[in-house]
């Protein structure tokens, strides 16, 4: 670069070529990891709802097989103790859970299991009880309050409840 001499003294730096400077390249960057970490964040919401869809789906597949079940035997599927306690859960605890559904006769192929299936409650869990039929019920990733307009509280957990009808 040459230096020249402009009005009053100053001097100017003259630029050889064009090109960005780093203070240009920065800013740059600064603005495209911005825009990306707000792309994620709205990509990791949409796969949570998507497992929430997938749940609820699954919920009245279950729901359906259920009612086909009492049908052909007069009564629900009896549960069992697992290792998590006295109801049946699909995943890490039992992964037997509601086989009556599947063998010997088909009510559903396949029993779905929740998209996680993790150790920290991402689960579908069926209860039995003489007073509602029974429970189905799974752990939202998106429901705030885990209410549901027809089942209450869910005992108070953050947990989706669907019953018998």
């Amino acid at each position: 670069m040459s230096k020249s001499s402009g009005k009053r003294g100053f001097i100017h730096h003259q630029r050889s070529g064009a090109g960005f400077s780093f203070i240009e390249l920065m800013i740059t960057i600064a603005i495209i990891g911005i825009l990306a970490a707000v792309g994620f964040a709205a990509f990791q919401g949409t796969k949570r709802s998507a497992r929430d869809a997938k749940r609820k789906a699954d919920m009245e597949a279950i729901r359906s097989a259920l009612e086909m079940y009492r049908a052909d035997n007069d009564s629900y599927p009896l549960t069992t103790p697992d290792a998590c306690g006295g109801s049946w859960d699909r995943g890490y605890c039992n992964p037997n859970f509601l086989e009556e559904l599947t063998t010997p006769t088909a009510y559903m192929s396949d029993l779905p299991e929740d998209p996680l299936n993790t150790s920290t409650g991402q689960t579908y869990v069926y209860q039995l009880n003489a007073t509602y039929g029974y429970r189905l019920m799974f752990n939202p990733e998106t429901v705030v309050d885990g209410t549901d307009p027809d089942t209450g509280d869910c005992y108070g957990l953050k947990w989706q409840c669907y019953q018998a009808p």
